[in-house]
């Protein structure tokens, strides 16, 4: 189906064709003189879908092109059809979220990702970016899929663009992941593990925005560092959120800060900080289009950079999607913000494009265009330094060809009731493809909340980074420590926190609890939230198998707030009644022979701290990143305990099934030596 600015045409299907291994599949409107094609190709077990469209251009007469919403429509049917989905929306133009549906006609609009569950195997498609469109799944029929191609700007008569990737197998996770390489390869840009993930985010941080919002201000961000070098909390990043800028009527008059709030503008500022505190990186945020509403036409920088700056048909500025002028436009601002003692960026509002660009040039364009301009510069000037966020839509991700951390939901909302809850589902569901291309950020939050330690160990078994925006006199020292050593580094783990197979089809909103897994060390880790709508009470059991890539066959399983340790086998599993307010962590540790090391338990993901193990006749040597609670499993009762030279076996205490150690007066990396 085509919609033509003189209404809506079906394209009669003329017949099937194979070239160079490809089938072609056309299509064709005589009276209209359209030609249509779908080409789908195999490569690396993905099954690729191009559309190609050509309308005939008149010399001089009226052509009746693309409109600009919802332009092409490709109807797929499938014979064999799915038991369970979840589908992956945009619920807003920058984040999205789940939906647990059975049939395709439960497809929300603007899906971005659909994860199948068949009779014995699973599925996984995902709507792809072009050159000019992008591609969602729509509502459908029962045994209908429906594509809708859009390049948010009318008048097109010529397509050619990737539609659609899907695979299948016995392994959900592996698909997802062969999918995204292959289209990040047809993208031309870097999977995850091929980006840089930048030094300062191995560190804890902090951030302005639910501090003081955008009531922000030198004196106070100065405040606010004094008191974390007075509680010893071991901040060693700040980020300056939105209200630093100078702004008039939502649109960005200046590069310099608002002369008001920093009448010195930073480099006095962050001069100070990094002398007198162990902050080491200051950052700041501001907007994908400048500010939100782009730059003031009136300012004196505006007519200075108009060259570098773009126009819209309604008359905003904004920093030019061509490369070669955009990147003039960040080198500016970034060149001034480094020499006043910046070293990274946080830019918001990705997702905006297409609301900038909207019937001015087509969104996969503009979008290619723009990160290649912005992270060139931050390349350049900022060390590669960048948060993205508000940027879920996929011709953001797909098109960014060299930054590591992107924001993996909406906003933590400290006074949202239910703000919990719907943290958990955006954080949890995106991870699923977000993680195949950046190191997925679940946001800041509150050590002073009722949900504080909550939020921290969600933040502990996340991956990404871990920053709070603690108010002035509000940061509690004690929530902190178990996601940081002493340095400030956190114990981040492999990958992003992804929900087991059972939680993918079913909804942690009805009666079942929501379990996240991740690893570090060659340990799993499991974590149960309960976010159920409906009931108080949920029963449910964890097990190592359901951690995808953990290896080993028998494992010690340490119940992180129980404070327990017992033996299981791979298939085995461990009950657990969690009320609404409750939340649980095993770690799932591989046994190895003579000593099983936990790590340091005073820490959430606690085989984080084991550097590394030594294991021979008569000993063990475990070398651990610094000291805390360290503890071991070992069948028989050791006959010495060495740290660092020196014997500390009157220490040791054994409690439910396993010996601990007190060894926090080491401040720095400690080996043990078991005998």
């Amino acid at each position: 189906m085509l919609a033509l600015e003189d209404g809506n045409f079906p394209l009669n299907y003329q017949g099937k064709s194979e070239l160079s291994g490809q089938e072609v599949y056309s299509f064709t409107l005589e009276e209209k003189e359209i030609d249509a094609s779908v080409i789908l190709r195999k490569e690396n077990g993905v099954q690729i879908g191009t559309v190609a469209v050509h309308l005939k251009n008149q010399p001089f007469r009226e052509n009746y092109n693309l409109v600009e919403q919802a332009p092409i429509q490709l109807t797929i049917a499938f014979d064999d059809l799915p038991k369970q989905m979840c589908a992956v929306y945009q619920h807003r133009d920058w984040w999205s979220r789940p939906a647990f549906i059975s049939s395709y006609e439960e497809i929300p609009e603007r899906t971005q990702s659909l994860y199948l569950q068949g009779e014995k195997s699973y599925g996984y498609i995902l709507p792809m970016v072009g050159e000019k469109t992008k591609t969602y799944l729509a509502k459908g029929t029962r045994s209908e899929l429906t594509f809708t191609m859009t390049a948010y700007t009318g008048g097109l008569h010529q397509v050619e663009d990737l539609c659609f990737l899907l695979s299948e197998g016995e392994d959900l996770y592996e698909i997802i992941e062969r999918v995204f390489k292959k289209a990040c390869q047809l993208k031309r840009i870097p999977t995850k593990a091929d980006r840089r993930f930048p030094e300062m985010f191995e560190y804890f941080g902090w951030c302005s925005w639910d501090a003081f919002y955008t009531d922000i201000s030198e004196k106070k961000v100065l405040k606010k560092v004094q008191e974390l070098k007075e509680k010893k909390i071991p901040v060693r990043w700040i980020l300056l959120d939105d209200g630093w800028l100078s702004v008039k009527n939502q649109c960005l008059t200046d590069f310099r800060p608002d002369p008001i709030k920093f009448p010195k503008e930073f480099k006095n500022m962050t001069k100070t900080i990094k002398e007198e505190t162990d902050i080491r990186w200051i950052g700041v945020w501001h907007a994908l289009g400048g500010y939100w509403g782009g730059i003031a036409p009136e300012s004196a920088f505006a007519q200075e950079l108009k060259e570098n700056l773009y126009e819209t048909k309604n008359g905003k500025l904004i920093p030019h999607y061509e490369p070669e002028k955009g990147f003039g436009f960040w080198r500016r601002w970034y060149s001034y913000l480094r020499d006043q003692g910046i070293d990274f960026v946080k830019v918001d509002g990705q997702s905006a494009l297409k609301n900038y660009y909207k019937n001015n040039e087509e969104i996969a364009k503009v979008a290619a265009g723009t990160h290649t301009a912005l992270e060139g510069a931050v390349s350049m000037l900022m060390n590669g330094n960048i948060i993205n966020c508000m940027g879920m839509a996929m011709e953001n991700i797909l098109n960014r060809p060299n930054s590591c951390i992107s924001r993996n939901s909406d906003d933590f909302v400290p006074n949202e009731e239910k703000g919990f809850r719907e943290h958990m589902l955006q954080n949890t569901y995106n991870a699923l493809y977000h993680d195949q291309v950046y190191v997925c950020d679940w946001d800041m939050y509150w050590t002073k909340h009722p949900d504080a330690t909550k939020h921290a160990l969600v933040r502990a078994i996340s991956g990404g980074p871990v920053y709070v925006s603690d108010r002035i006199g509000e940061s509690v020292y004690e929530e902190i420590l178990p996601l940081v050593y002493h340095d400030g580094r956190i114990l981040r783990m492999d990958r992003c926190a992804k929900p087991t197979l059972d939680c993918i089809f079913h909804s942690p909103l009805q009666d079942q609890v929501l379990k996240l897994t991740n690893t570090v060390n060659g340990t799993g880790a499991m974590a149960a939230f309960p976010i159920s709508e409906t009931k108080k009470v949920l029963k449910t059991k964890l097990s190592p198998s359901e951690i995808y890539d953990l290896k080993g066959e028998t494992f010690g399983a340490y119940h992180y707030f129980d404070r327990s340790f017992t033996i299981i086998k791979r298939e085995d599993s461990i009950p657990v009644t969690l009320t609404e307010k409750d939340y649980a962590l095993i770690l799932f540790l591989p046994m190895k022979k003579g000593v099983t090391p936990i790590g340091l338990i005073n820490k959430y993901m606690s085989a984080h701290a084991i550097k590394s193990i030594a294991s021979g006749d008569t000993q063990t040597v475990i070398t651990l990143v610094e000291g805390g609670i360290f503890a071991f499993y070992k069948p028989e009762t050791p006959h010495r305990v060495i740290a660092n030279g020196n014997d500390r076996t009157y220490m040791v205490q054994k409690k439910n099934g396993f010996y601990s150690i007190d060894l926090s007066d080491y401040m720095e990396e400690v080996v043990v030596t078991i005998e």
